[in-house]
């Protein structure tokens, strides 16, 4: 009996000898917040679409690395690591490693999922994937173009890899190795005034929006956690609504309050649950919502305005595809209460089932096909936020939910509609209608004199 129970215990504390050998390897305190930024796309998520989550020509990070498809591209970037480090023989290979070495255990700890790689490996592969990315930038910028930008579709392929959200590494490993960079001497450097070396956030700015940027990115490098997240701020700047407790806030509630007692139109009620779902554009054409693109062309900013449902400019080209779902992807993963993209998402579903309604909004200039055909566009967006979640009461379009759904239910709206589109159509259905009118007139006119003659005959 004595022989078992000291066999039960030493079992026992080789248990809690393992589990505490496991707990000294997660390399953080108890209390440490860990700073995941670099996420997986979730199994059943990835199942139906696939192929936008995973890089196509190269890799970038741990995630995919060793993939047989990609290994084509591992010997440009030992030929771009190479290029990198030429650029600036003072700095030596040696002082780019104990850089990064540096940085490894914050870099590790950046990733969602553990990365099973030894220090030295992990630290190579952060060089490798950083100086080709800088490379690359480098070359597209400054020039001279190699073998890679001289293949179109190797150009467009690693585009769209570089913004995947599973295929990144952390920006301030980006930032680092920029920094012991020198520009080449007597080049132009700066993107604006042709002075100063552009910051690695201007030069990648321009690169992910094509040198077509509206206004400057109010964002510092060390907010920034990779070229996903970037491109996301390029896309959803930072908006600064007014808080539910600010003065503005309040004012512009009892301004609300005021238009809707003047124009007799009673406030919805606190109760009432926001909408799901809105009807598709063909069903809103009917019941006489016009649609119009809104400009400036920021993407998520729709309007609706008694029938007048303005909605910014969107090209929908393959790359679309994928930049889309992976910052949708990447926008469930952030702290943002308001979830932009995915309510976007959320309001072009509804209001595009099939290729009518992608016809309605190009003929509105919306709109910009270039797909095979406008059934593809309408299957792009029903399935562009699959396994998202969004708070149907709190999201940034719930208001332009709950005021297209009052005025379909409107049936003096649909009336209307009707009206316009029996006999307003063209030129001719008005011309019919008024002569029915005043043949109907007419009509009255001799029936009304025709029975005063009879009651009251003339003398």
């Amino acid at each position: 009996m004595e022989e078992e129970d000291a066999v039960l215990i030493d079992i026992d504390g080789a248990l809690a000898t393992s589990i505490q050998r496991k707990l000294r390897s997660l390399k953080r305190e108890p209390n440490e917040k860990s700073p995941l930024c670099i996420f997986r796309v979730p199994a059943h998520v990835r199942e139906s679409n696939k192929n936008y989550y995973e890089p196509r020509i190269v890799s970038i990070g741990p995630y995919h690395r060793g993939s047989k498809h990609l290994r084509a591209m591992e010997d440009h970037k030992w030929l771009y690591l190479q290029d990198f480090l030429s650029r600036d023989p003072e700095n030596s290979l040696q002082t780019y490693v104990d850089e990064l070495k540096a940085l490894e255990p914050s870099a590790r700890r950046f990733y969602f999922e553990s990365v099973d790689m030894e220090n030295d490996e992990f630290t190579k592969m952060m060089l490798l994937d950083g100086c080709f990315i800088l490379e690359f930038l480098l070359k597209w910028y400054y020039g001279p173009h190699d073998s890679v930008f001289d293949v179109d579709w190797s150009i467009y392929l690693i585009a769209v890899d570089l913004l995947m959200l599973e295929n990144q590494i952390p920006f301030f490993v980006l930032e680092r190795l920029y920094h012991l960079q020198k520009a080449p001497d007597g080049s132009s450097t700066d993107l604006i005034d042709d002075v100063d070396s552009p910051s690695l956030v201007d030069l990648l700015v321009n690169y992910l929006m094509n040198g077509d940027v509206a206004s400057p990115i109010s964002i510092t490098a060390g907010e920034i956690h990779h070229l996903l997240h970037l491109y996301y701020y390029c896309i959803v700047p930072d908006q600064k609504l007014p808080s539910k407790s600010s003065k503005m806030y309040n004012f512009l509630l009892q301004l609300r309050s005021f238009i809707q007692r003047m124009t007799c139109r009673s406030p919805p009620s606190s109760n009432t649950r926001a909408p799901r779902m809105i009807p598709c554009a063909t069903e809103l054409q009917e019941s006489g919502v016009t649609f119009k693109r809104k400009k400036p062309d920021i993407l998520f900013d729709i309007t609706f305005d008694d029938g007048l449902l303005e909605i910014p400019y969107l090209a929908i080209q393959e790359s679309t595809k994928y930049s889309f779902m992976n910052l949708i992807a990447f926008e469930q993963c952030i702290e943002r209460k308001k979830r932009y993209l995915t309510s976007y998402a959320a309001f072009m579903d509804c209001i595009i089932n099939t290729g009518k309604d992608v016809a309605i909004l190009q003929r509105s200039g919306i709109i910009e096909n270039k797909l095979a055909s406008e059934e593809e566009v309408a299957i792009f967006f029903n399935h562009l936020r699959d396994g998202s979640y969004i708070d149907y009461e709190d999201h940034y379009h719930v208001g332009t939910f709950r005021a297209v759904e009052d005025y379909y239910k409107s049936r003096w709206h649909r009336y209307r509609a009707r009206m316009c589109h029996d006999y307003f159509r063209n030129p001719w259905s008005i011309l019919s209608l008024l002569a029915a009118v005043a043949l109907l007139l007419l009509t009255l006119t001799q029936t009304v004199f025709s029975i005063l003659a009879y009651v009251q005959p003339p003398s």
